[in-house]
C-alpha cells in the first residue's frame, strides 16, 4: 500500500512507524482511548503525574456514536407547501375563463333570441306587444337562472378542486417528512455499526496496551507518530479502494491501524471523524 509521504511525492516510510502511540494530552483521542502512552508511565498518568480520568464504555461508544451520526446525517429535505391562497389563485386563473365564456355565451343566446323575436313581431305586425315583452321578460329569467347555476357549477368545482390539491400538499409534506426520519434513521445505524467497529478497535487496544505495560514499561508504543499534511491524507485515501479504506478506519490488520493512528495524528480526532464520512459514503 503506498504511503502518505510518497503520494506526497517524498521519500519516507508510510504514514509513521506505531500503532496507536498518539500523544495527546487532555485531547480527545487521549479521552477517547486512541492515543498512547509516554515513556513508562503505563496510561494511567498524565506527564505531571496526575492519574487521567478514564471515560466508561458507554461514554465512549456515545462519543463515537454522536460523531460519526453528525458526519453521516443528511441535509434535510425541504417541501414548501403551497399556501390555500396561492392554490386557490392557481385554480381560479385556469377555471373561471371557461365559466366566464359560457356565462357570455348564454348571455348573446338571450339577445339572439330577442332579436329574432322582435324580427318575427314585426313580420306579423304585432309590433311591440304584451306578448312580446312577456316573452322577453321570461327569456331573461331564464339568462338569470342559467347564470346562477353555471356560478354556483364554478364555486364547487372550485371547492372540490381546491381540496384536492390541499390533501396532495399535505400528502407530499408527510412523505418528505418521512424520507428525512427514513434518512436519519439510515444514518444513525450507519454510524451505530462503524462505531461499533470502533469500538471494537478501542477495546483491543486498551486490553494490548494493558498486557504491554506489564512488561518492558511499554517501550513500543512509547514513540509518537509521524503526521504529515492533511493534504497527504487526502491524497492517501483517495488512492485507495473501498474496501482498503473500510480496513482502515476498523483497524483490521496492524498495517491498518498503523495507517489509521497515523491518519489522526495527522488531522486530529475531529479531522478523521471527518475523513471517515467522506471516503465511506
Amino acid at each position: 500500500m503506498a504511503s502518505l509521504m510518497n503520494v506526497a511525492g517524498r521519500t519516507g516510510a508510510a504514514l509513521g512507524t506505531q500503532l496507536f502511540p498518539i500523544q495527546a494530552k487532555g485531547s480527545a483521542a487521549s479521552v477517547l482511548g486512541l492515543g498512547g502512552t509516554s515513556g513508562g508511565n503505563g496510561g494511567g498518568q498524565q506527564a505531571g503525574g496526575a492519574k487521567q480520568a478514564q471515560p466508561s464504555d458507554q461514554e465512549v461508544l456515545n462519543g463515537y456514536v454522536d460523531t460519526l451520526y453528525a458526519a453521516y446525517r443528511p441535509s434535510p429535505l425541504v417541501y414548501e407547501a403551497a399556501s390555500e391562497s396561492e392554490l386557490l389563485a392557481k385554480i381560479e386563473a385556469w377555471l373561471r375563463p371557461s365559466y366566464e365564456r359560457a356565462i357570455l355565451n348564454r348571455q348573446a343566446s338571450t339577445l339572439n333570441y330577442r332579436a329574432e323575436l322582435d324580427a318575427d313581431a314585426i313580420s306579423r305586425g304585432m309590433g311591440a306587444s304584451s306578448y312580446v315583452t312577456d316573452v322577453k321578460s321570461r327569456q331573461l329569467g331564464q339568462e338569470a337562472a342559467d347564470i346562477a347555476m353555471l356560478n354556483s357549477e364554478y364555486g364547487a368545482t372550485l371547492a372540490k378542486t381546491l381540496s384536492g390539491q390541499m390533501a396532495e400538499e399535505r400528502e407530499r409534506a408527510f412523505e418528505t417528512a418521512k424520507a428525512n426520519q427514513q434518512n436519519d434513521y439510515s444514518a444513525y445505524m450507519r454510524a451505530y455499526d462503524a462505531a461499533l467497529s470502533l469500538f471494537s478497535a478501542y477495546k483491543a487496544k486498551r486490553a494490548s496496551g494493558g498486557s504491554g505495560g506489564g512488561s518492558g514499561g511499554g517501550t513500543g508504543s512509547s514513540s509518537a507518530v509521524t503526521a504529515t499534511s492533511p493534504e497527504n491524507c487526502e491524497a492517501f485515501l483517495g488512492m485507495l479502494t473501498p474496501a482498503e479504506r473500510i480496513n482502515i478506519f476498523a483497524g483490521t490488520t496492524a498495517r491498518d491501524r498503523q495507517y489509521k493512528s497515523e491518519l489522526i495524528a495527522s488531522v486530529g480526532l475531529s479531522g478523521y471523524y471527518r475523513l471517515m464520512g467522506k471516503y465511506t459514503k
